[in-house]
């Protein structure tokens, strides 16, 4: 990848800084207004807790190319972000083999995109999905299923505390059945037994 400067809005104020604990990981521990990157070969992009939105989920589309893990858990995004962050995800081939949306209550709807970004192929190379204490219900965590179907790299997905009823029982098990190898399925924290 060739140098590239991209500008992320965020909602708060400076704290911390910029860390590089090793070459090609970036962790940003700051949350300022704007945070501009001017990156040549990160691959790891942590952005957990900086309070991003919706609006920068298509900032990040230059960085797509490059990075293999991100974690944009507890942003804020809700259904709009995770809206935006999948038509920037379904728009490019990305090497993505990470992505954490823990924790950003993107509800059934922001599922539903995710859904669409990894059956468009955009995301080929996911291995691991965290959704974690995002609310998808029933209906999301259908059509997430449904789409990893024919996802064949996922191996690790985290749907913990979803607010999933027996309702979604035998789509997970369908999923198991004939979708991607997962080897970690984590379901706890649900209404599985109802």
């Amino acid at each position: 990848m060739g140098e590239s400067q991209v500008s992320v809005p965020c909602s708060t104020t400076p704290r911390k800084g910029l860390t590089t604990p090793r070459k090609g990981l970036l962790r940003w521990r700051s949350y300022p207004l704007t945070l501009t990157l001017t990156l040549t070969s990160v691959e790891e992009l942590y952005l957990g807790g900086c309070e991003l939105g919706a609006a920068a989920m298509l900032s990040l589309r230059p960085l797509l190319g490059a990075v293999k893990r991100l974690d944009l858990a507890r942003n804020g995004l809700v259904c709009k972000g995770a809206e935006t962050l999948a038509q920037a995800l379904t728009g490019c081939s990305t090497p993505v083999m990470h992505l954490s949306l823990r924790d950003n209550d993107i509800a059934e709807a922001g599922a539903s995109a995710v859904a669409r970004a990894v059956g468009s192929g955009g995301v080929a190379k996911l291995m691991t999905l965290n959704l974690r204490q995002n609310t998808i219900g029933d209906e999301g965590t259908s059509a997430l299923c449904n789409a990893l179907k024919k996802h064949a790299a996922l191996t690790a997905l985290d749907l913990r505390e979803h607010g999933l009823t027996s309702a979604a029982a035998p789509v997970v098990a369908e999923l198991l059945v004939q979708g991607a190898p997962l080897l970690t399925l984590l379901l706890c924290r649900n209404d599985l037994l109802d």
